[in-house]
């Protein structure tokens, strides 16, 4: 049976995941990246009549602006179409917009959840918002703003009044999410004076039944009154296991409010028990500082131990014995941190970390590990990570010697050049680039740091923790893709793309090094593996 003969229900249940968005999506107060790569949802609408009908409601049930552009589109698309605005069920709005705004709500007479940000400027436009507002009678409102720098200017004052004006006429009106909560210097605060204008039109509400708020160190006083109003149920309180304890103190003896309150997770519910262990993977991270510590770990848990942080330091030479490390028969990870200490010269036939996967070099003033390991065969190494405080003169050695095995390498800028990595490690696949201390433009004297004399045909993916790149654009510039043929991505700690309209300026740096880059065939990404998307 071909697409265009499904019965529509069919259809629908096949196009919904793809074209509307979640409620999870829709009410998360974060402001996500702006110009996130992606396709354009719409392009379903042209696979055939029988999609265009189906896929018209179900992709305007839900509306998400983010920029002026959006919101003229839509405007223009709802004064053509007039019927398209009954599907709009869900509006989320993170700006002003300007009229388009009125003209938006006025077209939308089903609207039953709308989201409003009050992140605003002096310069945005939002008469055309409030006018819209006054247009609808939503059944919830989700309302942000920015806790840590609330914005104080006439924009967002004349947004709150519109809400303050809207709340107690809008008779649909069940959930509001409160974005404030009571810190103790709440009251003289930007947020203070928001919330309780806020809270004094909420309680002329006549049909609220539920508060969602981000519960701070207790309940807040200026909640309680949403008690008074006769159709009001349950405050619905988000809680970290910080503010847990304070929260059940603060309504313990009011029995009323008590059977109001609701919180997530329930006051009741135990606390997991981590045990302190960090994690790596399903296996326990073992820490051990000092000599007796190491030893007593080696001797009790070393076989079964498969991550191992060895923290040592002395501001005397000492001498340690490297057989130490022969009982971690199954160590997959170490981190080594070192100063002060080498080891005694190994016995004929010694062997040790055969199962070593990765090694993680923080500081090592004299490189006993490095010059123990030449003599070692690592057989299973495949990751090697140095950190500022390692000795270069000992490190490109032990790179030399284990160079065919690595597939992930971190150094500093410097080692990086110094050991002519990119020649030397045939086999990496992932090269991360540490910066200097303190340096802020190191680039500038790597401008070709990215070059291989001959084609390295494994290398797909590099990083640079750096959080400031400098002169980068340079460098992007001259990369010769011939040498690197399947480089498919650099990463940056610093990189950071807009999360608003107003963030991208025509000269935003990484949105010129994005489309430096993309004309080459190479995908930036951001710190958490993001990337994003030409103007």
């Amino acid at each position: 049976m071909s697409g265009s003969h499904l019965p529509d229900e069919i259809v629908s249940k096949i196009l919904t995941p793809a074209l509307k968005f979640s409620d999870k999506v829709f009410s998360d107060p974060s402001i996500k990246q702006l110009l996130a790569p992606g396709y354009s949802s719409s392009s379903y609408l042209l696979v055939c009549k029988a999609w265009f009908r189906v896929a018209t409601p179900l992709l305007y049930s839900v509306i998400i602006l983010r920029t002026t552009s959006q919101a003229e589109a839509l405007r223009a698309i709802l004064e053509a179409h007039q019927e398209i605005g009954c599907f709009i069920k869900k509006v989320r709005v993170e700006g002003a917009f300007g009229d388009a705004m009125e003209a938006i709500l006025r077209s939308a007479p089903n609207i039953t959840d709308v989201f409003l940000s009050l992140n605003l400027w002096p310069r945005d436009d939002v008469r055309g918002l409030c006018r819209g507002l006054s247009l609808i009678n939503p059944r919830r409102v989700i309302l942000v703003d920015d806790r840590d720098d609330p914005k104080a200017n006439s924009s967002t004052n004349q947004l709150v009044t519109t809400l303050e004006r809207c709340i107690p006429k809008w008779n649909k009106l069940k959930s509001f999410y409160f974005p404030y909560f009571d810190d103790g210097f709440f009251i003289h605060t930007v947020s203070g004076k928001r919330a309780h204008a806020l809270c004094a039109a909420l309680t002329k509400s006549r049909s609220l039944e539920n508060l969602l708020v981000d519960a701070g160190p207790g309940f807040p006083d200026h909640l309680r009154k949403m008690i008074k109003i006769p159709s009001f149920k349950f405050f619905h309180c988000r809680l970290s296991n910080g503010h847990r304890r304070s929260m059940l103190h603060s309504i313990k003896n009011d029995s009323v409010l008590r059977a109001r309150v609701k919180c997530y997770p329930p006051l009741a519910s135990p606390r997991a028990n981590t045990g302190g262990a960090t994690r790596t993977g399903a296996h326990a991270l073992v820490h051990v500082r000092g000599t007796t510590e190491f030893r007593r770990v080696a001797k009790s848990s070393g076989p079964t131990t498969q991550a191992l942080s060895v923290v040592l330091s002395s501001d005397l030479p000492r001498s340690i014995d490297p057989k130490i490390l022969q009982p971690f028969t199954s160590l997959k990870s170490l981190s080594w941190t070192v100063q002060g200490y080498r080891f005694s010269t190994p016995s004929a036939g010694f062997s040790a970390l055969n199962t070593l996967e990765v090694l993680d070099v923080h500081t090592e003033t004299h490189p006993a590990l490095f010059r123990l390991d030449l003599d070692l065969p690592l057989p299973s190494l495949r990751e090697l990570r140095l950190r500022h405080g390692v000795d270069a003169s000992s490190a490109i050695p032990f790179i030399q010697k284990h160079a065919d095995k690595l597939l992930r390498v971190t150094a500093p800028i410097e080692l990086h050049a110094a050991a002519k990595m990119f020649e030397l490690c045939t086999n990496m696949e992932t090269l991360t680039v540490l910066a200097p201390v303190g340096s802020l433009t190191f680039l500038q004297d790597y401008d070709n740091f990215i070059a291989c004399s001959v084609p390295h045909t494994s290398l797909r993916k590099l990083r640079f923790e750096c959080t400031k790149m400098g002169t980068y654009r340079q460098m992007f510039q001259n990369i010769a893709l011939e040498s690197f043929p399947l480089v498919k991505e650099i990463q940056g700690l610093d990189v950071k793309w807009p999360k608003a309209e107003r963030e991208i300026p025509k000269n935003h740096p990484w949105i010129s090094a994005l489309e430096i880059l993309r004309a080459k065939g190479i995908k930036l990404t951001d710190n958490n593996g993001s990337g994003g998307r030409a103007l």
